[in-house]
C-alpha cells in the first residue's frame, strides 16, 4: 500500500475550504445576532420616549380644548347676560 499524496492534498484543500465557508457562515450568524440585539435595545430604549412624547402631547392638546371651552363659556354666558 503506498500513500496517495494526491488524495490527501485534495482532501486537505477541500477540508480548508469546509473550514473557510464554515467560518464565514459562522461570522455572518455573529454579526446578524449584534446587530439584532443592537437594534432591539434601540426599539426599547425609544419606545419610552415616545410613550412619554405621546402623552405629553395629548395632555397639551387637552389643556389647551379646555382652555378653548372656557373662552366659549365666558363668551356665551356674556351673550346670554346682554
Amino acid at each position: 500500500m503506498y500513500y496517495n499524496d494526491e488524495f490527501y492534498k485534495d482532501m486537505d484543500n477541500t477540508m480548508n475550504l469546509a473550514i473557510r465557508k464554515v467560518l464565514i457562515t459562522a461570522w455572518n450568524f455573529v454579526t446578524t445576532l449584534v446587530l439584532t440585539i443592537a437594534f432591539t435595545i434601540g426599539y426599547l430604549v425609544i419606545t419610552p420616549v415616545r410613550v412619554y412624547e405621546y402623552i405629553r402631547e395629548l395632555v397639551e392638546l387637552e389643556r389647551v380644548s379646555q382652555s378653548e371651552e372656557q373662552i366659549r363659556f365666558e363668551e356665551m354666558k356674556r351673550n346670554f347676560n346682554h
